[in-house]
C-alpha cells in the first residue's frame, strides 16, 4: 500500500507509550543493581521502559545504572527522600499502561512481564498478583475478584500481598492515588490497601516470576526505629477507613492491626531499644487489645513473648540481651 509505513518509521514520527512501565527505585544496592536491571533488559517481552531512580544513594549506584545504553532505560535522581517519594517520582515519570515495580536488590525471571501482561490483558485486571520463586500464591491458576472480595482477602488472609513486586497494576487505577510519605516503612500496604479499594478486577495468579533477596541492609532487617515505628500508621489508617465505610470487616482489620504491633514490639525487643514513648504506645495498644491476641497471634511462643513484653518490657529487654543475636526477623 502506498500509504503504509513501518512500526519503526511510525516510532520516528510518534514516540509510542510503551505497553508497561518498569518502576525501579534505587538506594544503596551497588552489590545487587546490575542483576536487577540485567534481568528486566532480558525479558520476553520488549515493550517496555525502565525507569531508575536513584534515591540519593552514597554508593556507586548511580553509577552503575547510567554505565547502561539500552533506550528503554531512563534515569532520574533526587536528594534522598525515602521510598514513597521515590515511588510517587517513579510514578510522575512513567508513561506505560501498565505498572510494574521490582526492587533494585531483586531480580525477575525472564517471562516475568509476558506472563503477567498476559494475565491482565486476557481477564481485563486492573491488579494482576504474581508470586516469589518457590511460593504458592494459589491451588488455581487464577481467580478473579471483584472488589468487595478482594478487600475481604487483604483483610482477613495473607494471600494479597501488600508488596508491590507481587502486582502488575493498570496505570490509569495507580494514577490516582499516591503513596504517604510519612509512611517510612510499609508504604506498599497502605497503597495496596487503597489500589483494591479502586480496582474493579482483580487476579490472583499462579505466576511465580519474583526473585526476593533478603538482603541484610534493608529496612526489612533493619534495628527498630522512627521508619518502621511508622508501620503503625498504616494499621491505624486501614482500620480508620474500615470501621467507616465496611464496618462487618473491622474486626478482621484490627487484628491484622494488633500483628503489626506485635511486630514492632518483636522488632525493639530484638533490637534492645530502650523503653520509649514509641514502645510506650505501643504496649498500651496491645493491652488495650489483648481480646484479639489469640485470633492475631497463631504462634504460642509469640503470643508469651508479647504478653510478657507488653507487661515488662524493660526487664525482659536485659534478660534476652545475650539472646538478640539468634533472635530472627518475624516476617
Amino acid at each position: 500500500m502506498a500509504n503504509s509505513i513501518t512500526l519503526s518509521e511510525t516510532d520516528s514520527i510518534y514516540k509510542l507509550p510503551p505497553k508497561v512501565s518498569v518502576l525501579v527505585p534505587v538506594y544503596n544496592v551497588e552489590k545487587y543493581l546490575k542483576r536487577c536491571i540485567d534481568s528486566i533488559l532480558t525479558q520476553t517481552f520488549a515493550d517496555i521502559e525502565i525507569i531508575i531512580l536513584d534515591d540519593g544513594s552514597d554508593d556507586n549506584s548511580l553509577q552503575i545504572a547510567e554505565s547502561y545504553s539500552d533506550r528503554r532505560i531512563s534515569i532520574d535522581s533526587q536528594p534522598h527522600g525515602g521510598i514513597a517519594s521515590a515511588r510517587n517520582r517513579l510514578l510522575s515519570l512513567a508513561a506505560g499502561e501498565y505498572i510494574y515495580f521490582v526492587d533494585a536488590d531483586d531480580w525477575v525471571e525472564h517471562n516475568a512481564i509476558e506472563c503477567l501482561l498476559e494475565y491482565a490483558e486476557s481477564y481485563s485486571l486492573d491488579i494482576t498478583f504474581c508470586g516469589r520463586v518457590g511460593q504458592t500464591t494459589t491451588d488455581k491458576d487464577i481467580e478473579i475478584m471483584n472488589r468487595e472480595h478482594a478487600v475481604a482477602r487483604f483483610l482477613s488472609t495473607m494471600e494479597l500481598s501488600s508488596a508491590m513486586w507481587t502486582k502488575m497494576v493498570r496505570s490509569s487505577v495507580i494514577k490516582q492515588l499516591e503513596f504517604d510519605s510519612r509512611v517510612l516503612y510499609g508504604e506498599d500496604g497502605l497503597m495496596t490497601w487503597r489500589l483494591i479499594n479502586k480496582a474493579r478486577r482483580i487476579g490472583l495468579t499462579n505466576c511465580r516470576p519474583y526473585h526476593y533477596s533478603d538482603n541484610p541492609a534493608s529496612i526489612t532487617n533493619s534495628s527498630f526505629s522512627d521508619a518502621t515505628y511508622s508501620l503503625r500508621l498504616v494499621w491505624d489508617t486501614i482500620v480508620a477507613e474500615t470501621a467507616a465505610a465496611r464496618p462487618t470487616l473491622l474486626a478482621a482489620a484490627r487484628q491484622k492491626q494488633l500483628y503489626c504491633y506485635c511486630w514492632l514490639l518483636y522488632t525493639a525487643l530484638r533490637s534492645g531499644t530502650p523503653r520509649d514513648r514509641r514502645i510506650q504506645t505501643i504496649q498500651d495498644h496491645l493491652r488495650t487489645n489483648r481480646s484479639l491476641w489469640g485470633a492475631s497471634i497463631a504462634s504460642p511462643r509469640l503470643r508469651f513473648l508479647t504478653c510478657l513484653s507488653t507487661y515488662f518490657y524493660s526487664p525482659l529487654r536485659y534478660l534476652l540481651a545475650a539472646l538478640r543475636s539468634k533472635m530472627p526477623p518475624l516476617r
